[in-house]
């Protein structure tokens, strides 16, 4: 089994050389953490705003590999403040039907304090 960078022009991807933006290895799926930050690189606003394009671009890297949001198996979620944790969730709520397993880390943030939340995934084949 070899692994596979998954990568596509509609995800912005900030360090190629440093890290993919997805990975498949065997059945398996697995994404970096995704901001809210659109295929330019620009951020969006809110907590609402950037959880939607934070799924929306782990969509398109699952679907780029063959799967679906469906399949995702594990989520973890990286929030700056539990504030944010109702609006959050109720975006997050409408991407799955059946909610994979979660995890939720609090973090200090990052270099842009506009950031609010990163999302990762591992999904598995259909």
């Amino acid at each position: 089994m070899e692994k596979e960078r998954i990568s596509t022009r509609k995800v912005f991807e900030p360090a190629p050389n440093v890290f993919s933006n997805a990975i498949s290895f065997g059945n398996l799926v697995f994404t970096t953490a995704k901001s809210g930050t659109d295929v330019s690189g620009k951020l969006a606003r809110g907590i609402e705003r950037q959880t939607k394009q934070s799924l929306e671009n782990i969509k398109e890297l699952l679907e780029e590999a063959g799967t679906d949001m469906e399949h995702v198996l594990k989520i973890t979620i990286y929030l700056t403040t539990t504030r944010n944790f109702e609006k959050m969730n109720k975006v997050y709520s409408s991407y799955f039907k059946v909610p994979p397993a979660r995890a939720i880390v609090l973090t200090n943030g990052w270099g842009a304090r506009k950031r609010l939340i990163e999302i990762e995934a591992i999904a598995g084949m259909p």
